[in-house]
């Protein structure tokens, strides 16, 4: 504000610092118990970092996990999942002469040869030999045998009312561990980006299926509102995602979240397929819900 007490505008005011930048030799080792292992399997990699020379501030180790790979967990509070498959764990101050040692435990999920692990460290203090800092390990995942069993609630017309929360049930008996999972259903509404859907575990699981999408379209599906119309089926290897594609989605569609989440689960318990219409003036129908499920026995 331009006033008599600020008479010249803007007020800047600065100062500077003169900051001893200290030198540091980090060396990054990665180590892996386990160069195959069968879907469901878990390796063990080890990342170690040596302040080789000089003490290195501010140093994070991060671990790079493909998407045939899964994190499970880590011995180290100071390791977290971040996004996209990455575990950053933050060492802090580490003296000349010390290391610090981590161990992060992963799960084969998809079947390949070429599932490269990536870890690297990088540190405030002034990094003289930036070669030593990143490795990789490969970890195959080799198939197993798997059986595959379909689950549907029938035909059925259960209401979708508006601005409401609608849970359709569907209980599955069969014993193991998913390997891989695809939801399809088949229901109308008139005012598709009203509603968010999501598919639940019996553990309590969640994964967003779809969120507002279909903008005024209707329906999810074509053909009869029932287990013999065409459904909206969701596969994580789809090439098409459910967002952007067009109502009323006939066909298979990669879902919002990772139907990954799944992996390693038990199938058996009570499954539920989640609807929230959350915008009022349209209702709908759903007509069919089912779960293709491939699982180690």
């Amino acid at each position: 504000d331009g006033n008599a007490f600020h008479a010249h505008q803007p007020d800047v005011f600065f100062a500077a610092l003169n900051a001893a930048t200290t030198a540091t030799d980090l060396v990054l080792s990665l180590a892996t118990n386990k160069t195959t292992m069968p879907q469901t399997g878990v390796a063990k990699l080890t990342m170690k970092v040596l302040a080789k020379t000089g003490t290195a501030r501010d140093v994070v180790a991060s671990l790079a996990i493909p998407p045939g790979l899964k994190f499970v967990s880590s011995n180290s509070m100071s390791c977290n999942q971040t996004v996209n498959g990455l575990v950053d764990c933050i060492f802090g101050r580490i003296g000349k002469g010390k290391t610090r040692t981590v161990e992060i435990k992963v799960m084969g999920t998809v079947a390949g040869p070429t599932n490269a692990v990536a870890a690297r460290v990088t540190t405030a203090s002034k990094e003289v030999k930036p070669a030593n800092n990143a490795k990789t390990r490969n970890i195959a995942v080799t198939a197993v045998a798997t059986v595959n069993s379909t689950h549907t609630s029938g035909s059925i017309a259960t209401l979708i009312p508006d601005v409401s929360t609608t849970e359709v049930s569907l209980p599955v008996a069969v014993t193991g561990k998913v390997i891989k999972i695809s939801p399809s259903f088949r229901l109308n509404h008139t005012f598709d980006a009203d509603l968010d859907i999501f598919l639940i575990s019996p553990d309590g699981t969640t994964v967003e299926l779809t969120t507002d999408n279909g903008g005024v379209g209707d329906n999810f599906g074509s053909g009869s509102n029932d287990c013999t119309g065409t459904p909206t089926v969701f596969d994580d290897a789809a090439p098409t995602s459910i967002v952007g594609s067009v109502a009323p989605f006939a066909g298979t569609f990669k879902p919002e979240g990772s139907l990954a989440d799944f992996f390693a689960k038990s199938p058996s318990g009570t499954w539920k397929l989640r609807m929230i219409d959350d915008l009022g003036g349209d209702t709908g129908t759903i007509g069919c819900f089912s779960l293709s499920i491939d699982r180690k026995p």
